[in-house]
């Protein structure tokens, strides 16, 4: 019987296929035949096989089944001329979507064009099948679920490229998306609400488009990697070096007759270039600045386009008023009402102890903080240190807690036998003190969140000289947090400045509450612009580039539920 019944399906399929609808100028209304055959592609199709629709990839099947249900079936894009108009919106915004380090062929780009190839204009259906119109119908929804999915989601879930990654995202019904779209003819629009609304993306997606402009000109020359170059100098590696500055923007062209002279403008334009690749900003080219120099237009622009990738995988709101730290970028501003009110430098995770990727809430702040002593650190670092120095934990002001459990007590750290502990077994729990040798300093500030992370002064002032500032366990070290807690405390007039500083003085560990919890986001972006326009490079510390860019060479993930963004490899 089953059989019998798929046989008259596909018999049926067969027969409105050969049918060929009748058209008009640009536009044709064949909603019943064409509703039939989608209703019987997904009657007759096994859950497998609609991943696929004649060869070409369907990454949004269950999303794309829902649509059709909950619309009895009928056709998206076919049934007037309105709808066919939403159509060709959609054929273009897939051909510009490079512009967003998008593949155009994710979104049946060759598919939908080689079914009205041989129309008389870009998008003349005349001479196409029943069938074909529903394949077209298929592929232009699959196309706006998939792109809008990318859009407001990213192309990849960022737990399979990167797997420390846990920015808040925003759940957003993309079937309903469309269903609005259609319904009031604003397929761009609605597609382009579903970008992130930070500024910052389309700073960054204009740049992309700058440096594939350099790379159409012919990209930058390299520089010979031999001797270093100062203000002064008089080679003919100058006027490479000129060259090289004015391809990125770094400085003005100039037709100076002396170009073999390393003088102060391209001192000047050395500096502008060091400080957006986070280099030492002294003026002078080393083998560092020469190794930046030297980094192909291309691998910047891929660079350009990994990081468009990891914006969209953040929350597209992230408030009017919070604090962003870039990991990547060793730096933590605070951004109000879309103006920087304060940004200082800080110390991020060891490339083995990575700072996770997180967006949460921060509740309150600790002044004298009590450091607790994570049992990783406490057993492979702190352990061997007592068995060199017995008065290691004295002089430190560590507590020795017989265990974790919430009635330890504190026991005599001389009655342990630390040379019979090792790591299996090293169950005490350590926590130093307030004072000058904890590690934490006078404050640090707290979101809750499952990687026990967050920020913190440090008695360590020297590291933050330093350009590549990743000395940490996971937390981050500020440079500013004196004038951190003030900001944040600005509207208890209770807390001053004077205030703080006196419970510091104390000694005494001290818990305050916001007046006001402020959303933190902690990110890890190599590339981006900042306020003055100029795009910033950063090292992959984390060598996290290499490893998106493979995930996104080999296929976007699979959507698999229409109001909250799921994803599968394929």
């Amino acid at each position: 019987m089953k059989l019998t019944f798929i046989v008259i399906l596909y018999l049926l399929l067969f027969l409105l296929s050969a049918v060929t609808v009748e058209s008009g100028s640009n536009y044709t209304v064949p909603s019943s035949k064409v509703s039939e055959l989608i209703r019987l592609h997904f009657l007759s199709s096994s859950s497998s096989a609609e991943d696929s629709l004649n060869g070409s990839p369907i990454h949004s099947a269950e999303m794309l089944r829902h649509f059709y249900k909950t619309r009895d079936f009928q056709s998206a894009w076919s049934a007037n001329a309105q709808s066919f108009e939403q159509a060709r919106i959609l054929l273009n915004l897939i051909e510009g979507v490079q512009s967003h380090g998008l593949i155009p062929e994710y979104y049946h780009i060759d598919k939908i064009k080689s079914l009205i190839k041989d129309s008389r204009d870009a998008f003349d259906t005349s001479g196409l099948t029943a069938q074909q119109f529903a394949e077209l119908d298929i592929l232009f929804t699959d196309a706006f679920l998939t792109l809008g999915c990318h859009f407001s989601g990213g192309c990849l879930a960022p737990l399979i490229a990167e797997a420390e990654w846990h920015a808040n995202q925003d759940a957003i019904n993309i079937n309903a998306v469309l269903e609005t779209a259609l319904s009031e003819n604003t397929i761009q629009k609605s597609l382009y609400q579903l970008l992130p609304l930070q500024e910052g993306y389309e700073k960054l997606r204009k740049g992309l488009q700058r440096y594939r402009t350099i790379h159409a000109s012919g990209g930058w020359p390299k520089i010979r990697n031999s001797t270093i170059l100062m203000r002064g100098d008089r080679t003919e590696q100058i006027v490479n070096l000129r060259d090289r500055l004015i391809a990125s923007g770094d400085m003005k062209y100039n037709n100076k007759e002396n170009a073999t002279v390393f003088d102060q403008e391209i001192k000047n334009a050395v500096i502008r270039f060091q400080e957006r690749n986070g280099l030492n900003p002294d003026g002078i080219v080393g083998p560092l600045t020469i190794e930046a120099l030297n980094i192909p237009v291309e691998t910047r622009i891929r660079q350009i386009e990994l990081n468009l990738e990891r914006m969209r995988w953040t929350s597209r709101d992230t408030g009017h008023r919070y604090i962003m730290v870039n990991i990547a970028g060793f730096k933590l501003d605070v951004i109000e009402n879309g103006n920087k009110t304060m940004s200082m430098d800080v110390i991020v995770g060891k490339p083995y102890w990575h700072t996770p990727v997180l967006s949460e809430t921060m509740t309150y702040i600790v002044l004298n903080p009590s450091w607790i002593i994570p049992e990783s650190i406490a057993a492979e670092e702190i352990l061997p240190k007592i068995r060199e120095n017995p008065d290691y934990l004295t002089m430190r002001n560590i507590k020795v807690m017989t265990n974790w459990s919430q009635d330890a007590t504190e026991i005599n750290s001389r009655m342990v036998k630390w040379f019979e502990i090792d790591e299996d077994n090293f169950h005490y729990k350590l926590i130093q003190q307030p004072g000058t040798s904890n590690p934490l300093g006078n404050i640090k500030f707290i979101f809750p969140n499952k990687y026990n992370v967050y920020l913190h002064d440090t008695p360590g002032k020297g590291l933050f000289s330093r350009n590549i500032r990743s000395f940490s366990h996971g937390c981050i070290r500020i440079e500013k947090p004196l004038e951190l807690a003030e900001y944040l405390l600005k509207e208890n007039p209770g807390w001053t400045r004077n205030k703080i500083l006196s419970v510091i003085n104390k000694g005494k560990a001290q818990t305050v509450y916001l007046p006001k919890p402020i959303r933190i986001h902690l990110l890890y972006l190599t590339a981006w612009v900042d306020e003055e326009d100029m795009i910033q490079f950063r090292n992959d510390i984390y060598r996290r580039d290499e490893r998106l860019y493979m995930a996104l060479l080999n296929r976007p993930a699979r959507l698999t539920n229409a109001s909250k963004l799921t994803f599968t490899l394929h």
